[in-house]
Protein backbone atom coordinates (compact mmCIF):
# COMPACT_ATOMS: atom_id res chain seq x y z
CA UNK A 1 0.00 0.00 0.00
CA UNK A 2 1.23 3.50 -0.84
CA UNK A 3 0.10 6.32 1.47
CA UNK A 4 0.54 9.94 0.38
CA UNK A 5 0.87 12.16 3.45
CA UNK A 6 1.14 15.51 1.69
CA UNK A 7 -2.23 16.11 0.03
CA UNK A 8 -4.58 19.03 0.42
CA UNK A 9 -8.10 19.93 -0.49
CA UNK A 10 -9.99 23.19 -0.74
CA UNK A 11 -13.64 22.40 0.04
CA UNK A 12 -15.81 24.43 -2.36
CA UNK A 13 -17.22 26.73 0.33
CA UNK A 14 -13.73 27.39 1.70
CA UNK A 15 -12.39 28.05 -1.81
CA UNK A 16 -15.25 30.45 -2.57
CA UNK A 17 -14.55 32.40 0.61
CA UNK A 18 -10.82 32.43 -0.05
CA UNK A 19 -11.27 33.64 -3.62
CA UNK A 20 -13.72 36.30 -2.46
CA UNK A 21 -11.31 37.71 0.12
CA UNK A 22 -7.92 37.22 -1.52
CA UNK A 23 -6.61 39.73 -3.99
CA UNK A 24 -4.40 38.48 -6.77
CA UNK A 25 -5.42 34.82 -6.88
CA UNK A 26 -6.06 35.23 -10.61
CA UNK A 27 -4.78 32.26 -12.59
CA UNK A 28 -4.19 30.25 -9.41
CA UNK A 29 -7.93 30.32 -8.71
CA UNK A 30 -8.65 29.28 -12.30
CA UNK A 31 -6.20 26.40 -12.09
CA UNK A 32 -7.58 25.22 -8.77
CA UNK A 33 -11.11 25.26 -10.19
CA UNK A 34 -9.95 23.25 -13.22
CA UNK A 35 -8.44 20.47 -11.05
CA UNK A 36 -11.68 19.11 -9.65
CA UNK A 37 -9.97 16.75 -7.18
CA UNK A 38 -8.61 19.79 -5.31
CA UNK A 39 -12.17 20.88 -4.47
CA UNK A 40 -14.34 17.76 -4.79
CA UNK A 41 -13.68 14.82 -2.42
CA UNK A 42 -15.83 12.45 -4.47
CA UNK A 43 -13.67 13.18 -7.51
CA UNK A 44 -10.53 12.70 -5.40
CA UNK A 45 -11.76 9.28 -4.22
CA UNK A 46 -12.60 8.21 -7.80
CA UNK A 47 -9.08 9.16 -8.90
CA UNK A 48 -7.49 7.28 -6.00
CA UNK A 49 -9.60 4.20 -6.80
CA UNK A 50 -8.01 4.16 -10.25
CA UNK A 51 -4.55 3.67 -8.70
CA UNK A 52 -5.15 0.44 -6.83
CA UNK A 53 -3.71 0.23 -3.35
CA UNK A 54 -3.03 3.98 -3.06
CA UNK A 55 -4.37 6.15 -0.23
CA UNK A 56 -4.08 9.78 0.81
CA UNK A 57 -4.27 11.53 4.13
CA UNK A 58 -6.11 14.69 3.10
CA UNK A 59 -5.83 17.98 4.96
CA UNK A 60 -7.59 21.27 4.28
CA UNK A 61 -5.12 23.62 2.62
CA UNK A 62 -3.96 26.63 4.62
CA UNK A 63 -5.50 29.84 3.39
CA UNK A 64 -2.43 31.98 3.85
CA UNK A 65 -4.65 34.88 4.83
Amino acid sequence: MLIDLYTHIFPQKFFDELAGHSKGLGSLADRMQSVKAVIDLDQRFREMDGHGDYRQIIFPAASGT
